[in-house]
């Protein structure tokens, strides 16, 4: 929704219902900074539509894989151009598991590269009046999983064999990875004339 992700970890997008996907090549700076040199994917998300109704999606798979995920849109309340105007809401969530896929040959440490991850979003629309509407989301994404087998091999200056006794131990570095993503956004659109208006 016009809004710079720096990152692609979390699910944030794995709860949002997407609208369209907007792929703008080469420079974007003038319209998105400077992080858009070499060009901008816009993700553009379904604002609520008012009316009440959802949907449930499930997927299965090997190493018992399964997850859930569903979208909620509520019912309009108040009236477009009378008192506070129209409000509606949309509210997602999903979560998704999955058992490890590697053993871990160290007795003393469990297995690895699984999956654990979960989020919801919650999306508002305020229509005001015939000219003025404000959209606010709010979204959040956990994620706790065994992280892939990692280990560090130190090296002999000027040598391209690894040093020999320098392999740390694993269990140093199998950890859970666990990471959390708090986002927001807030987009207002204010119509001066039919052929004129302003967002941010």
């Amino acid at each position: 929704d016009g809004v710079y992700m720096g990152t692609q970890l979390g699910s944030a997008l794995d709860v949002a219902e997407l609208e369209r996907v907007e792929v703008l090549r080469g420079p974007q700076g003038t319209l998105y900074g400077r992080n858009a040199t070499g060009g901008a994917i816009n993700f553009i998300t379904q604002k609520p539509t008012g009316e009440f109704g959802g949907k449930v999606t499930g997927e299965v798979g090997d190493d018992s894989l399964w997850g859930v995920k569903a979208t909620v849109n509520t019912g309009t309340l108040g009236s477009v151009g009378e008192g506070l105007g129209a409000l509606s809401a949309t509210f997602g969530g999903m979560t998704r598991q999955r058992d490890e896929l590697y053993e871990n040959t160290n007795p003393n440490l469990d297995d690895f590269e699984d999956l654990d991850r979960e989020a919801y979003r919650i999306a508002l629309r305020w229509e005001v009046n015939d000219a003025l509407t404000v959209d606010y989301a709010f979204d959040h994404s956990e994620l706790n999983e065994k992280a892939s087998p990692q280990f560090m091999v130190g090296s002999t200056p000027f040598s391209i064999n690894p040093e020999t006794g320098a392999q740390t131990s694993r269990s140093e570095f199998i950890e859970n990875t666990v990471i959390g993503q708090v986002g927001g956004n807030l987009g207002i659109m204010n119509e001066f004339a039919p052929q004129f208006g302003l967002s941010p």
